[in-house]
């Protein structure tokens, strides 16, 4: 194993680690924010609910996808590492599905504002 390959193994692994432990953060403060929502409903008007479980969603996405990174570079797993790709491939084409939607709709609301 040269020198490259070895940095882009122990960096893949650190910032897949880094993701990893970021997505656990954000699913457990999904849980806090569930199970403490009586004290968030001023916050969010009322609507804790969808917001913690968007958080928990998102969150538990975020930390499995990191696992895979992260150990699927440490292990040299194949099979790990073409799931990790495969799922970043289709969250980069959801988001820029969701960009392209939304500039689409505030474009058409700007131009309907001017014509009245």
């Amino acid at each position: 194993m040269g020198f490259g390959t070895g940095l882009m193994k122990t960096l893949m692994f650190v910032f897949n680690g880094i993701v990893w432990v970021l997505g656990l953060v954000l699913f457990v403060v999904g849980i806090v924010v569930l199970v403490e929502g009586s004290n968030w409903n001023e916050i969010v008007d009322n609507k804790t609910v969808p917001v913690s479980v968007m958080l928990i969603v998102v969150g538990l996405t975020i930390a499995i996808v990191g696992f895979l990174g992260c150990f699927g570079a440490m292990k040299q797993n194949g099979n790990m590492l073409l799931v990790y790709a495969v799922v970043l491939g289709v969250i980069i084409i959801i988001q820029c599905v969701a960009g392209i939607s939304l500039l689409s709709s505030v474009m058409r609301a700007k131009i309907s504002s001017r014509r009245s």
